[in-house]
């Protein structure tokens, strides 16, 4: 029965906080304590003025919170306009080595299968040129 009575006094003390004084007291040899009662009379002393409540730091909070989400931003929008360019830029170089690579293969085959004239005794005859061998012509 007595250690409920105590456990609820204990319920109650945490859930109404005290707001009794702090004392801090110096004792003759220099030390120094802090305690709930008055100093006694070999020590000197008195109340100390602690404050109870937190300070509201609320708005500054809320425009730090503010700035911190603006820049979030800004840098969320730097990093999606330089993904958008990266990918266009990558974009115009594969176009731009695809249409080399036709062109070069269309220069390529024009100039392979170019008819030469060859003039010989009496004839003259249309032949496809190959750079890669040489055909003698029929006689």
């Amino acid at each position: 029965m007595r250690a409920g009575i105590a456990f609820a006094a204990l319920l109650l003390a945490a859930v109404f906080p005290a707001a009794a004084e702090i004392y801090r007291c110096t004792a003759p040899g220099g030390g120094v304590s802090y305690q709930e009662l008055p100093c006694d009379g070999a020590s000197q002393g008195g109340a100390v003025a602690i404050p109870t409540q937190y300070p509201d730091y609320v708005a500054a909070r809320d425009r730090l919170s503010a700035r911190e989400a603006a820049t979030d931003a800004r840098i969320l929008e730097r990093l999606r306009l330089e993904s958008a360019e990266r990918i266009a830029r990558e974009d115009r170089l594969a176009r731009q080595a695809q249409y080399d690579a036709e062109r070069a293969s269309a220069a390529a085959a024009a100039e392979a299968w170019m008819p030469a004239y060859v003039v010989g005794p009496g004839r003259v005859r249309s032949q496809p040129r190959h750079h890669d061998r040489l055909r003698p012509l029929p006689h």
